[in-house]
């Protein structure tokens, strides 16, 4: 999934994700550079999205239930 699907999905700007992926919250994946020649773009993966939304969830839980 593209950074701007990402994006779509948690009604967040395309940045927000990236800085996800920069502090490592989100995994991701650059696509091959025979595909991309531009810098900044990556692929998530469903498995790494669950992931996301589990460890999401926790801290979300954790603050608000403590």
């Amino acid at each position: 999934m593209k950074v701007s699907a990402v994006a779509r999905r948690y009604e967040v700007t395309q940045q927000t994700v990236r800085r996800w992926i920069r502090l490592g919250w989100l995994e991701a994946m650059r696509p091959p550079a025979t595909k991309c020649l531009l810098g900044g773009h990556f692929n998530v993966s469903p498995e790494a999205l669950e992931r996301f939304e589990r460890r999401m969830g926790k801290q979300q839980q954790e603050v608000c239930c403590g």
